[in-house]
């Protein structure tokens, strides 16, 4: 592709198919094997995404594919190599986000990229970071739930996100622990906060 025309390096649709058959090629590999082709197919549909804004499936395609890159390098004991792919999953797909793209697949997929960039950083170094990974995956899941194919699948998603939310900030604080743990599962019976509801601030803010 770098000595080909700038009309072929410019096409995102070649962009798409190249990505879509580094994808089949990846997914004839087992562990770390994969990784290549799943690299290769990531850079396509991000450059596709960039040529073409409003293509939100290129920009979908690749943050699910920095997923499984995410997961092949965490059983591969690879952290700091998971966490890179995270943060290109994080960056890429809040950006085309705040471009006006808007769809559950794209939520979902942003939803669990800021999950797991939580989880790969630094606790310490990366406290207020990590909290607002776990926000952020939380409200995008919840926002999710009128539309996707499984709303309760995306809401008890977001209350774990919540419950580890919950078990990172807390520390040791049994009475924050409880009040996110019943926040997180919707008690109604007067003593927790439903998900989703009567709640003016994201979690972030209540936390502070």
């Amino acid at each position: 592709l770098d000595g080909a025309s700038e009309e072929i390096q410019t096409d995102s649709n070649l962009r798409m198919q190249l990505g879509d058959m580094a994808l089949k090629w990846a997914r004839r590999k087992e562990g770390t094997q994969k990784v290549p082709g799943l690299v290769f197919a990531r850079g396509q549909f991000a450059k596709a995404s960039e040529l073409q804004p409003d293509d939100i499936d290129a920009a979908t395609a690749a943050v699910e594919t920095a997923l499984e890159l995410i997961d092949i390098q965490i059983e591969a004991k690879q952290p700091s190599t998971a966490k890179e792919h995270a943060s290109w999953a994080v960056k890429i797909g809040e950006s085309v986000l705040e471009g006006g793209a808007n769809t559950v697949d794209l939520r979902l997929a942003v939803a669990k990229a800021h999950d797991q960039n939580a989880k790969l950083s630094h606790k310490i170094q990366d406290f207020d970071s990590i909290v607002a990974d776990y926000g952020r995956s939380a409200d995008l899941l919840v926002s999710c739930a009128d539309e996707a194919k499984k709303p309760e699948e995306a809401l008890s998603d977001a209350a774990q996100v919540y419950l580890d939310l919950a078990l990172f900030v807390a520390e040791g604080d049994a009475d924050l622990v409880a009040f996110l743990a019943r926040l997180a599962l919707g008690d109604q019976g007067g003593e927790g906060v439903a998900l989703g509801a009567d709640i003016d601030e994201p979690v972030p803010a209540l936390l502070e």
